[in-house]
């Protein structure tokens, strides 16, 4: 787990996904998309197809109401369901794109178009664009599944019940690994300290 990548708030991401919709830089939209949206490790995506999100009614894409997979880090069965804003995301990129088989790689690899992009290229991607879209400088691919996970918390209400449900979210074998990973313990201990 990549303890320094940094939480960003919702709004943050927002505004990131509506500078790269106007710059139609489909590539850089979808690789923040998909981790904002699904919370998917970089090393899912590698495995991630077209076909997992869309099918086609005749020659139209449709989006998918859910992908469904093995996670690659903890072997677990995963059913993310696609909402109307990622819906929309998706078949832009699709379009943008200009995606012609449905069996291409969401996100390919720079060196390899049949294989999905690295970690290491997604984050070498993510560092080059940062200060353009006034992303954090330590920005990785985790930054997006973290933001996720704490956006997920925020939605549900910050309670004990909502930690329980972005665990089961983000597939975490312990509540202390949620905490930490969405940034809780580190906030509450500045609290603290604010508090004296």
């Amino acid at each position: 787990m990549n303890k320094e990548a940094p939480v960003m708030p919702w709004p943050e991401i927002s505004r990131v996904i509506q500078q790269l919709q106007s710059e139609k830089d489909y590539r850089l939209l979808l690789m923040v998309a998909v981790s904002s949206f699904t919370g998917l490790r970089c090393s899912d995506w590698q495995k991630c197809r077209w076909k997992h999100f869309i099918k086609r009614d005749g020659r139209t894409p449709v989006v998918r109401e859910y992908v469904e997979f093995e996670e690659q880090k903890t072997s677990k069965s995963r059913r993310i369901y696609i909402g109307e804003n990622f819906a929309e995301i998706l078949l832009q990129c699709f379009a943008g794109l200009r995606i012609q088989y449905l069996d291409t790689p969401l996100l390919p690899s720079v060196k390899d178009k049949t294989k999905g992009i690295t970690t290491g290229g997604a984050n070498f991607i993510f560092k080059q664009n940062a200060k353009r879209l006034g992303l954090p400088s330590d920005v990785t691919t985790h930054t997006f599944r973290k933001s996720f996970g704490a956006h997920a918390y925020a939605t549900w209400g910050r309670t004990t019940d909502a930690l329980l449900m972005v665990q089961k979210l983000l597939n975490h074998s312990s509540v202390n690994i949620t905490m930490r990973y969405i940034g809780l313990d580190r906030l509450a201990i500045g609290n603290f300290y604010k508090s004296l």
